[in-house]
């Protein structure tokens, strides 16, 4: 049973805060490292980024998912909270600082590192998009060469 209503709601809010700023950080990592990281003069290192990009953006959008999850069932079970322990008549000495840890939850940029993520993994998949079409226009110049070789220099017999 709760002894003091008032602290266990500013307590929740500050421990709220608290595990909102510890995820957000898990966020940034990432976005920091792999995402806006060095580019490297080597071909391999680059192959290696590419795909590290990949799992980067995965992780990213993960962890944003789970962040909004927790951001907003916990402001809700907190503004619960806060509601029912000052819906009872009863001294309220501590509402002042209850109410401002709970507009100290703070608003993050969710959306515009969600807007991050799209365009780095758009600008992706036009490059991968690109490099298959000219491979693709590679292959069929090369065979269409060989094929006209083959069909001029009479090795082989013309196709009726």
């Amino acid at each position: 049973m709760d002894r003091n209503p008032q602290l266990t709601a500013f307590y929740e809010a500050c421990r709220h805060r608290l595990l909102l700023i510890k995820a957000w950080e898990d966020i940034e990592e990432p976005v920091r490292t792999s995402l806006l990281g060095e580019r490297s003069g080597r071909w391999r290192d680059a192959v290696k980024n590419r795909f590290r990009q990949s799992r980067s953006i995965k992780l990213v959008t993960e962890r944003l998912i789970r962040f909004e999850m927790d951001r907003l069932f916990g402001r809700q079970d907190i503004e619960e909270s806060v509601d029912r322990t000052y819906s009872v008549p009863g001294k309220a000495y501590l509402r002042d600082e209850v109410e401002k840890a709970v507009s100290r939850l703070g608003e993050y940029p969710v959306d515009e590192v969600y807007k991050l993520i799209e365009f780095r993994e758009g600008r992706r998949s036009k490059q991968v998009e690109l490099l298959v079409v000219f491979m693709a226009a590679l292959v069929g110049g090369i065979v269409g060469g060989i094929l006209t070789w083959l069909l001029g220099s009479g090795v082989a017999p013309p196709v009726s």
